[in-house]
């Protein structure tokens, strides 16, 4: 009880909100797609298929197609097809010519395959629906199936052993870069190279390689520094490595019995374990956009078929269904969103644990950064560059200290420690600073200290009350909050160095939560001046001031968008439904009756119109910050 007492006095003194948070509750799973109800799908036309999946606006309404290879048309053609089984698609259609290893890239707008068009297999790269064909590579001996790096833009391949040629090579892992067309060699005289796949982060390659006479799943950096690892290291024929999206798992092949099975294990190599037992051929898997799934080929029906399962490997659904050969499938990513804004803040249910989320502008995509069931993580920040957070937890203590963690929630570190309560973090311009409020000495001041916890300066130094520090965009200047005057919370500005102090506001309300606006003319704050919370906005030396909303719920935490056109903030109001008005008078809209007293994150322009809702939970979500 203690704990949450200190939690909801801090509130109510520099907030003015009084509530905490729990964990957001996990998504449940989406069921797998079903079998086709019979036969052989038909063949679709590339523009039909696009029309309904790829040219639509929603991207979460948009179908991730299974790139494969198939001899239906008499040589083997690269196909697309939804998971379902339907929307079948022949992307090559050359009766002439093999088309194998289709590999989709990571924006799952083109596909990576080989040709043999010119009596050789060359790598090729084509757009989704078959178009602009490209020739990669032009070689006397053939290439390997395609890789390509996460960023799209680069291709692994191996080359195959040559004792004699023109070329007169040995086997070796190759990088292309696509842009200049200069290849490197990662590693050679790598016996039996085959099925490279790059790790999501970019950082390694999985691939399989016989030595001493087994074959198994090796990893290297994607560099060719460091020395080979051999993750499966088994006497049983280890092939075709498939990383889940989330990079901590690696599908393969492996005849461990009597027949080849499809297996997974962790990224180091640890928990192997059999997913598929049918007396018959699994092989090739490869992983679904939510890494909930996986395809793979299967021998079980008689003839080589694409085949659905869970990541567990129940629920196997035979997607193909036809007489042909069908393989080598691979699932198209989910396309990145173009300049995704994102938002970072706290949240859960009242009355508990806070955590750190973070959430697209859209409302979609929400992640849970820290996960600490029995902490507080609250008060998040952005980094300058945007790839950390500093934030303020009780992690390692009752007490809340400044943490920085990555951008997506690894290696957090403390930076302060100790009996004294710090909080509301904020990373100078320049990314080398770290600002924060501290109760030190039974005294609320502003501190700041460097990025790695060093050099702490008291930079505020009064007796009176300080905290909510908010830097100047050109980084000379700090805006905070201060009851230093009358008695009630007003907004100063003072130099860095704690010269030229200037009070902005000054009314017998309580103005908190400065938050300067990136082009450093207008500071946003909140305010209970007509005795509600509500946003305001002034000119950085105090005028103009401007009330931007108005409505009887609290209003609280601004927070500036990157490109200053709009600004985020909590809010209990009522949410916002798909019957709510407008009212046209000023923009906002009407609250419905049925809302809940829950803190939701809310969207609005910078004159206070377009409402839009992000968050719609029954939980409370506080202190937003977007990602520079």
């Amino acid at each position: 009880m203690q704990r949450h007492l200190y939690w909801l006095l801090l509130l109510a003194l520099l907030t003015g909100c009084t509530t905490s948070a729990f964990p957001l509750a996990a998504t449940a799973p989406t069921e797998p797609p079903a079998a086709p109800e019979h036969g052989v799908p038909p063949v679709a036309s590339p523009s039909e298929v696009l029309s309904a999946t790829l040219e639509t606006d929603d991207t979460d309404l948009m179908v991730q197609r299974i790139a494969f290879e198939s001899d239906r048309g008499g040589a083997f053609d690269i196909y697309t097809i939804n998971p379902d089984g339907s929307g079948l698609v022949n992307l090559t259609n050359d009766p002439q010519t093999n088309a194998i290893n289709p590999t989709w890239s990571p924006d799952g707008t083109r596909i990576a395959f080989l040709s043999d068009e010119n009596g050789v297999s060359n790598m090729y790269v084509m757009q989704a629906d078959g178009g602009d064909v490209k020739q990669i590579t032009n070689r006397a001996l053939p290439v390997g199936a395609p890789a390509w790096s996460p960023d799209g833009t680069r291709i692994a391949y191996a080359t195959p052993r040559a004792d004699s040629g023109p070329e007169g090579e040995t086997p070796a892992l190759l990088v292309r870069n696509l842009e200049t067309g200069n290849v490197t060699t990662l590693q050679a005289n790598l016996e039996g190279l085959t099925n490279p796949a790059w790790s999501p982060d970019g950082e390694r390659i999985a691939f399989s390689m016989e030595r001493n006479g087994e074959r198994d799943i090796y990893l290297l950096n994607a560099d060719g520094s460091g020395a080979l690892v051999n993750l499966t290291n088994n006497p049983a024929d280890d092939d075709f490595p498939a990383w889940s999206p989330d990079g901590k798992r690696i599908a393969f092949r492996s005849w461990r019995g009597q027949n080849a099975d499809i297996y997974v294990m962790e990224a180091n190599g640890e928990n192997q374990t059999r997913l598929t037992a049918e007396q018959a051929v699994d092989t090739q898997p490869d992983w679904s956009p939510d890494g909930r799934q996986l395809v793979f080929v299967s021998d079980r029906s008689g003839n080589n078929q694409l085949y659905q399962m869970t990541d567990s490997g129940s629920d196997v659904v035979n997607i193909t269904q036809s007489t042909a050969i069908n393989r080598n499938p691979n699932w198209q990513p989910t396309a990145p969103e173009p300049d995704i804004e994102r938002i970072a803040f706290a949240g859960g249910p009242a009355r508990g644990f806070a955590d750190v989320y973070v959430i697209n502008a859209t409302g979609s995509n929400l992640t849970n950064l820290t996960n600490s069931p029995e902490a507080d993580s609250t008060t998040p920040d952005w980094s300058p560059d945007g790839t950390r957070i500093a934030l303020a937890s009780d992690l390692n203590s009752i007490q809340l200290d400044i943490f920085v963690m990555n951008a997506n929630g690894t290696d957090r570190v403390a930076l302060t420690s100790g009996p004294d309560l710090d909080m509301h973090p904020a990373w100078s311009p320049d990314g080398q600073v770290i600002g924060f409020e501290s109760l030190r000495n039974n005294n609320w001041d502003v501190y700041t200290m460097n990025a790695d916890g060093t050099d702490l300066t008291n930079v505020t130094n009064h007796p009176a009350n300080d905290g909510n520090i908010a830097w100047s965009p050109d980084g000379t200047q700090i805006a905070f909050v201060s009851d230093r005057d009358e008695g009630n919370l007003d907004i100063y500005i003072i130099n860095i160095d704690g010269s030229g102090l200037q009070r902005l506001t000054n009314n017998i309300g309580n103005d908190v939560f400065p938050q300067w606006s990136p082009d450093g003319t207008r500071i946003a704050f909140r305010s209970n001046r007509t005795g509600n919370n509500e946003i305001y906005t002034m000119n950085s030396d105090g005028t103009s001031l401007r009330r931007l909303t108005n409505h009887p719920a609290d209003d609280d935490q601004p927070a500036w968008s990157p490109d200053g056109t709009r600004i985020a903030f909590t809010s209990n109001r009522p949410t916002v439904d798909a019957d709510d008005t407008d009212d046209t008078s000023t923009g906002r809209a009407v609250a419905n009756t049925d809302g809940m007293d829950d803190y939701n994150i809310f969207i609005m322009s910078v004159d206070g119109t377009e409402l839009e809702q992000v968050t719609t939970s029954a939980d409370d979500e506080l202190y937003p910050a977007w990602q520079p």
